[in-house]
């Protein structure tokens, strides 16, 4: 658990700083069609896997905001807005058709699963 923790960090903190490879990818991919290229690497099935977010996830943890939102990227993805706070947590799913009530009640199992494992009272 420490270990996930550390590196979803890292991932994390390389996003927030615009070091994330993906924006790289992205930006490259953007450049190269604005002077009508079409490199290899963009048309190939790992690029196309790579470049399906399927979960999506933004932080709303301001005081100024009470709710938030945003909204999936394709009709395949979960866009979920979720805020951390020392009384608690909380979160929103959006998606197009797909099972949203599901995928919060695997969410809510997963975060009971993890104050159990880390022994924190409810």
């Amino acid at each position: 658990m420490r270990a996930a923790v550390r590196n979803h960090s890292r991932v994390s903190r390389d996003a927030l700083i615009g070091a994330g490879m993906d924006r790289h990818l992205w930006v490259l991919q953007r450049m190269a069609a604005e002077r009508g290229l079409a490199p290899p690497l963009f048309e190939s099935e790992a690029y196309r896997r790579l470049s399906k977010i399927v979960i999506s996830t933004s932080t709303l943890s301001s005081p100024a905001l009470a709710n938030g939102g945003f909204g999936p990227f394709h009709p395949d993805c979960f866009a979920v807005g979720y805020v951390i706070r020392a009384d608690g947590c909380g979160g929103q799913i959006m998606t197009y058709q797909r099972d949203s009530t599901g995928f919060a009640d695997c969410m809510v199992a997963a975060m009971r699963e993890m104050r159990d494992v880390l022994h924190v009272d409810s």
